[in-house]
């Protein structure tokens, strides 16, 4: 993000960003529910992925204001 000059380019960088962290939580879920991953695995991750995503959404927030 540091490249982009506007802040309507950090925003729609963000959007991606977030869009893709629920593509990646669905993709997680696949991989459980076909056996790829433990379960307790998979919970690992999406707990984090989900931290991740809630900082996205607050750096979106702050870009905003």
């Amino acid at each position: 993000m540091a490249a982009f000059d506007s802040n309507p380019q950090k925003i729609s960088k963000l959007r991606i960003a977030i869009g893709e962290s629920n593509e990646t939580e669905f993709w997680l879920d696949l991989c459980r529910d076909t056996g790829e991953l433990q379960k307790n695995k998979t919970d690992e991750y999406k707990a984090q992925n989900i931290e991740i995503r809630k900082m996205l959404i607050g750096l979106l927030k702050s870009i905003n204001k």
